[in-house]
């Protein structure tokens, strides 16, 4: 009894302070530390155990069952507190599908440069429509409130540690949650960004399913020495970058997904840290503004002036990028 108590009163200040983590952009870099995933999501478990427990038909106790199965992981860098937080915030929204009882199964594994971590509930589903919404301020899906806070609070915490959360499954099969974070790398990585490349003397990673554009660039890069691999989507490239040194990305704006600062940012947080250049099809100042606050180094516009690209692409490398 204890113990319930304690994590409801863990549980009360947990959400009393959450609502301040919205209006963060980034940490600062002294609060970055390694974090050992297995023991956050434990943590969060235990934390979340009086929302689940005496749940289900009748209120008896046994309705919800809550079952882990935590590879070993190799850490991630971020905030240990906010981490915890957002697996209690996930956590609660699976068990708020769960009225009449069911299961949670929570799964860990590496992947391409980022710990990858699987909430898989029994419970409702999403509705059709609702998924591309699921994390926008303000928006519930009915079963799917995590204790009055909504899922852009998760996703706030994910972004600024540089990952992603993706989301599975139908009203009839329930739905699986998947939230993608880097793992650790070493401070002196990014330092290899800044020494500068020449053209002909870099491996540079494109990263578009545009077939004349993408082969016009890549043979045009190639002509000037330089090595280029092609993939078509956003996965493949970070398979790349665990694979090889990158000197610098170009992805089509596409590629990078539905929210392409976030496809910006696993690059950027992959391994050697590469700069990115983003081939984007809408022109004006906005648009270039928006990539750029969003991460990228570089922005070009469609058509492209396959010189003129080079001749950017060129500066960059000499340049570097600086660490962020």
């Amino acid at each position: 009894v204890a113990g319930r108590t304690r994590a409801a009163g863990e549980m009360g200040r947990f959400l009393g302070k959450q609502l301040d983590c919205l209006a963060r952009e980034r940490y600062a870099r002294s609060e970055r530390v390694p974090v050992d995933l297995r023991t956050v999501v434990k943590d969060a478990v235990r934390l979340t155990r009086p929302a689940w427990t005496g749940r289900g038909p009748g209120h008896g106790g046994t309705g919800i069952t809550v079952k882990t199965y935590l590879r070993a992981l190799s850490p991630v860098r971020g905030h240990p507190r906010e981490i915890r937080d957002l697996f209690v915030i996930m956590i609660l929204n699976a068990v708020g599908a769960l009225p009449e009882g069911g299961r949670l199964y929570i799964t860990t594994e590496e992947n391409a440069g980022f710990a990858h971590v699987y909430l898989q509930d029994s419970g409702k589903g999403i509705p059709d429509g609702a998924r591309d919404r699921m994390f926008d301020p303000f928006f519930s899906v009915a079963g799917r409130k995590a204790a009055d806070l909504d899922l852009s609070l998760a996703d706030a915490i994910v972004a600024r540690h540089g990952g992603d959360i993706e989301v599975a499954g139908d009203q009839a099969q329930g739905a699986t949650f998947l939230v993608r974070l880097p793992l650790d790398r070493p401070a002196a990585a990014p330092v290899n960004n800044r020494s500068g490349k020449k053209l002909r003397d870099s491996h540079i990673l494109l990263v578009t399913d545009e077939e004349p554009a993408g082969d016009l660039l890549g043979r045009l890069l190639a002509d000037k020495g330089a090595r280029v691999s092609r993939v078509w989507n956003l996965t493949g490239g970070l398979k790349q970058l665990t694979r090889n040194a990158i000197d610098l990305v170009i992805a089509d704006v596409r590629a990078l997904g539905p929210a392409p600062g976030k496809g910006i940012s696993r690059i950027r947080h992959a391994a050697g840290s590469p700069p990115v250049a983003v081939i984007n099809a809408a022109r004006g100042q906005e648009v270039l503004k928006r990539l750029m606050e969003q991460g990228a180094d570089l922005v070009a516009s469609k058509p492209l002036d396959m010189d003129r690209v080079c001749s950017r692409v060129t500066r960059l490398l000499a340049r570097g990028r600086e660490p962020g």
